[in-house]
């Protein structure tokens, strides 16, 4: 071996070992919380409730939905780290009336979810930072009313998205805090065409009129497990 490349593996094995010397990993776990304006549900749900007599008898989709987020960070350094992770949240909606049209009582419950698979990398300045992820999101309907006794899957869709988001984080001697404020852009639209046809089953408009990109925002409040380097 020559000294060169004798010189050249030292290096490589210094440089490995100061790697994994200023690495580390912690487990994730928290709330996430965002904001979602379905335009096409919504539309959908206001035809539908032109059957009611009442103005307070609207099905809306909602606006806000809640849940949680686990995974995990592994940081090279100081400065950057990989994130992984999984994101679910949910939102209902609900009417209950007579209709106008056919005088039957209307009771009909929908449940929206999104679950969210992502990997990023972030980069940090102290405590504040930045990040950015690629997903893999599913988007779910379902539907119950008075004349089903069970939920029925009405629309579960995947599309790619990506996550913006900005790093606030507070570490102590046994973990630490992240606020995250985040806006999440699908690079495919969702299709809504089996919402319409669940509602009205006689629609005659081309599936493509049901397409809609989605963009959310929301925050993401996490902990991370272990003392922080």
């Amino acid at each position: 071996m020559s000294i060169q490349s004798l010189r050249t593996l030292i290096c490589s094995v210094l440089l490995c070992t100061a790697f994994y010397a200023n690495a580390q990993f912690n487990i994730k776990v928290g709330y996430n919380g965002n904001y979602a304006d379905f335009k096409k549900t919504a539309d959908i749900f206001n035809r539908f409730s032109d059957q009611f007599s009442s103005d307070d008898q609207k099905l809306k989709p909602p606006k806000i939905y809640h849940g949680i987020e686990f995974g995990a960070r592994y940081k090279f350094s100081e400065y950057f780290g990989v994130d992984v992770g999984i994101s679910s949240t949910n939102g209902q909606s609900k009417v209950t009336g007579l209709s106008s049209q056919t005088s039957e009582l209307v009771d009909s419950e929908w449940k929206i979810s999104h679950s969210n698979l992502y990997l990023g990398l972030e980069n940090y300045v102290g405590s504040y930072g930045y990040g950015a992820t690629l997903g893999y999101q599913r988007l779910k309907y379902t539907n119950k009313t008075n004349l089903n006794s069970e939920s029925l899957e009405i629309l579960k869709q995947n599309a790619l998205n990506s996550k913006f988001y900005l790093i606030f984080e507070y570490a102590s001697s046994v973990n630490s805090f992240s606020f995250r404020p985040f806006v999440t852009i699908n690079w495919q639209p969702y299709n809504f065409h089996t919402v319409e046809l669940a509602i009205f089953p006689d629609t005659k408009l081309p599936i493509t009129d049901y397409d809609e990109d989605l963009m959310v925002f929301g925050i993401s409040l996490i902990i991370y497990n272990g003392p922080q380097k």
